[in-house]
């Protein structure tokens, strides 16, 4: 996911990418926080590490009982 990564789930979603977060729900929309605040928008690029690259099913099958 380099570029935009979604998460779905019971008609709510949330999508993150380089221009912002994006989240929405038909339900009710709760935050919980001991502390909650807003600052001015992030100058900083973060370093991510690099992931592994995308993985093959496995050769042999195996069975479980």
């Amino acid at each position: 996911a380099k570029k935009r990564v979604t998460i779905n789930g019971g008609g709510s979603y949330i999508t993150l990418n380089a221009s912002g977060i994006e989240s929405a729900t038909q339900g009710e929309y709760l935050t919980k926080a001991g502390h909650y605040g807003r600052k001015e928008k992030a100058s900083k690029q973060e370093d991510f590490p690099n992931l592994a690259p995308e993985t093959t099913e496995p050769c042999s099958k195996f069975r479980f009982s």
